[in-house]
């Protein structure tokens, strides 16, 4: 198999037993790689996710198609997603930005949720909407 760490060209990859789980790792502030979580266990002050950020921010960002570049991890490649200075333009809270201050990433776990909770309120107002057209009916 050979070394069970690759680190290079702007990636680490680590070789995994045949089957095995995996789980999301990132980076923290202070570069240290540091595996994900979402249990209760480790979060304080839970508030319903519209009091923090406004969810109909998702429909302002640009879903844009790219190669990467030579020095990404993956030069040449055809890929889509958001624009790390794009989505900090329009919302810092959604990006992360380096040690120089410059966007480098999104923040896809809070983006994701912003998707959800849009979703959620499509879902209900579509409810509402069926039951409107039931009662005229």
């Amino acid at each position: 198999i050979g070394s069970p760490v690759y680190i290079g060209n702007n990636t680490i990859r680590v070789v995994l037993a045949s089957g095995a789980l995996v789980d999301t790792v990132s980076l923290n502030a202070s570069n240290d790689m540091i595996k994900v979580v979402s249990s209760r266990r480790w979060k304080v002050n839970e508030t319903p996710f519209d009091q923090w950020l406004v969810s109909k921010l998702i429909y302002q960002l640009r879903p844009t198609a790219f190669d990467w570049g030579q020095n990404s991890a993956s030069p040449g490649l055809r890929d889509g997603g958001l624009i790390a200075e794009d989505v900090h333009a329009l919302e810092p809270r959604l990006a992360i930005t380096n040690d120089a201050g410059l966007p480098s990433n999104v923040r896809w776990q809070v983006i994701h949720t912003m998707m959800l909770q849009e979703l959620q309120r499509h879902e209900r107002r579509i409810h509402e909407l069926e039951e409107t057209l039931a009662k005229a009916a």
